[in-house]
């Protein structure tokens, strides 16, 4: 899997930013 660690990175950022928003990632998970 070519890009897995940049994948990796890209959903911590994101997970992060949207912890911070706290609505999307909650109705989504």
């Amino acid at each position: 899997m070519a890009g897995h660690s940049k994948w990796a990175n890209i959903k911590h950022r994101k997970a992060r930013q949207d912890a911070v928003k706290g609505k999307a990632w909650s109705k989504c998970s």
